[in-house]
């Protein structure tokens, strides 16, 4: 994937690459849909991971992650109505407090869930995982105070709930895709590769022109 040409789209759009994936991912499922006589009338439900706003502490093995459920308009035919509805779902979650309000709804589901020594879970969370990790030069991921120098993303499937896993990560000016599909939806990594590559380079790139995100 070409970052020179989706950091330009960009800066042209006035949003962030998060969104440009979250919209380019939501084009070619929907185009696959539309192939295979699916249903567009309903959108996907996509939990998008993050840290955790408070109780992160450094000295811990890994990031307090954070499940925040977003929409993902499938039912939408324009890639900029697309893309706006995306990025202003993204523009509310952070500048809102309900990061703070699903953080404390986790944390009561911890202490319940520590104190009847049972596992809660919820059966059914949506169709789509996203993961975007980024670290800089001056802000790297440290484990017990040393530095990381090389992350593998690992993507897995809950079986008949989720099936589609996608993690990007953006370490020290590199940027890697790790995305895991149901066979159901995505025969091979061919077919992923053809469809994505067809909605940046014939959607989403030369329409970017005509899109505004205000």
């Amino acid at each position: 994937m070409d970052m020179t040409s989706l950091k330009q789209t960009s800066r042209r759009i006035g949003t962030n690459i998060t969104c440009i994936l979250s919209a380019g991912m939501a084009g070619s499922v929907r185009r696959i849909m539309k192939e295979r006589k699916g249903n567009l009338g309903k959108d996907a439900t996509s939990l998008y991971m993050l840290p955790s706003p408070i109780s992160s502490h450094p000295g811990t093995m890994m990031n307090n992650q954070l499940g925040v459920p977003l929409r993902i308009p499938l039912s939408e035919e324009k890639i900029d109505q697309r893309l706006t509805q995306i990025s202003q779902q993204f523009r509310h979650l952070f500048n809102s407090t309900v990061l703070l309000g699903i953080t404390a709804f986790h944390r009561a589901g911890a202490l319940i869930s520590g104190s009847l020594q049972k596992d809660l879970r919820i059966p059914n969370f949506g169709s789509l995982v996203h993961s975007n990790l980024s670290a800089f030069k001056e802000n790297p991921f440290e484990l017990f105070g040393n530095r990381v120098e090389l992350l593998v993303p690992i993507c897995g499937l809950q079986q008949r709930h989720c099936s589609i896993e996608i993690i990007s990560i953006s370490y020290i000016g590199k940027m890697g895709i790790a995305i895991t599909t149901d066979k159901a939806l995505l025969s091979g990594p061919e077919e992923l590769t053809m469809h994505m590559s067809d909605m940046f380079r014939t959607d989403l790139l030369e329409t970017s022109t005509n899109i505004s995100i205000n």
